[in-house]
């Protein structure tokens, strides 16, 4: 087994970035929100990497919390928030005289640990942070090794959910940018086609180690067969690819519900979704001052027309 190897590279890459000015107003933000109600924040994303990482790029954060109900600002939340965590929200601060803005996912630690297990509803947390992820900051050592435990689990269980659907041969590079796929797979997203091969080139010393580990480990427990250098789901496997596609079409059927709920949350839905386009697409979406009124409306326009587009998977 090598689950203490996967464990310990994850632990390695979790505390191997340098958190800047930026990323610490943002840290002393939360603390100050949620108090001692925060168990842990994971910073994650396009913004993680600097090769990823864009001028209209946002920061991404998981915020764990001990629980629900001291972040509840009034009944209704009490009854939204634990209901398909995670709960989106856009978040402004200025510092040192400079805007900042990010979005953040605000989960429990105890449903975050069992968003990444086998155990999972959907494929949301696994799918999140089946990638390089960092733990920004941790309450205590107990939080900090939940959090480990559950990044390392996000990768093994992303792993398992993917390993049925590589129903044709592939090298290791194929099996590994399979394996990253998944995620996406799981969601309504705004990609581009080649975005999952920029994921794998901007960590792939990374990458080709955990989930050569996983492989490895798949291959003597006849979950996968190697051949040649080439990596294929055993015999039989049929019926469990045929769970999982439904597994995934459930993941994307609950991401889809979960939009009440970030339209309520997020004050800057719309202008996030514009500008996730420009960043995707690189061209901007000019709204009328009809379609800023009635946001809801735009959105469900441009939806469809993006989707019509086939940028939209």
């Amino acid at each position: 087994m090598n689950n203490e190897k996967i464990w310990g590279i994850i632990s390695s890459a979790a505390d191997s970035f340098q958190p800047d000015e930026e990323l610490l107003a943002y840290i002393r933000a939360f603390k100050e929100k949620y108090g001692d109600n925060l168990d842990g924040i994971i910073f994650y994303g396009s913004c993680l990497t600097s090769n990823m990482r864009k001028p209209s790029s946002i920061l991404d954060f998981f915020v764990l919390l001990r629980e629900y109900r001291p972040a509840a600002k009034n009944l209704l939340d009490r009854l939204l928030l634990p209901l398909l965590p995670p709960n989106s929200y856009f978040m402004k601060i200025s510092h040192n005289g400079k805007s900042l803005e990010s979005k953040y996912l605000l989960i429990t630690l105890r449903d975050f640990r069992r968003l990444s297990t086998g155990h999972a509803t959907d494929h949301f947390v696994i799918g999140r942070m089946c990638k390089r992820a960092a733990i920004a900051w941790s309450k205590d050592d107990s939080a900090r090794r939940m959090t480990l435990d559950s990044l390392a689990d996000a990768f093994f269980n992303n792993a398992l959910v993917t390993a049925p659907l590589i129903v044709k041969p592939v090298d290791f590079e194929g099996l590994v940018m399979s394996f990253l796929k998944t995620s996406y797979l799981s969601e309504l997203r705004l990609e581009l086609p080649n975005k999952i091969e920029q994921i794998y080139r901007a960590e792939k010393e990374l990458y080709d180690e955990l989930y050569g580990l996983l492989a490895e480990e798949f291959v003597e427990s006849g979950i996968l067969t190697l051949r040649n250098g080439m990596y294929q789901c055993s015999a039989g496997g049929k019926w469990q690819a045929r769970k999982v596609r439904m597994y995934l079409w459930k993941s994307k059927a609950r991401h889809i519900l979960r939009f009440p709920k970030m339209i309520r949350n997020m004050d800057n839905w719309i202008g996030e979704l514009l500008g996730k386009f420009e960043r995707t697409y690189g061209r901007k979406l000019e709204l009328s001052d009809w379609e800023k009124r009635h946001d809801f409306l735009t959105a469900v326009k441009y939806f469809y027309k993006i989707k019509i587009a086939k940028n939209i998977h």
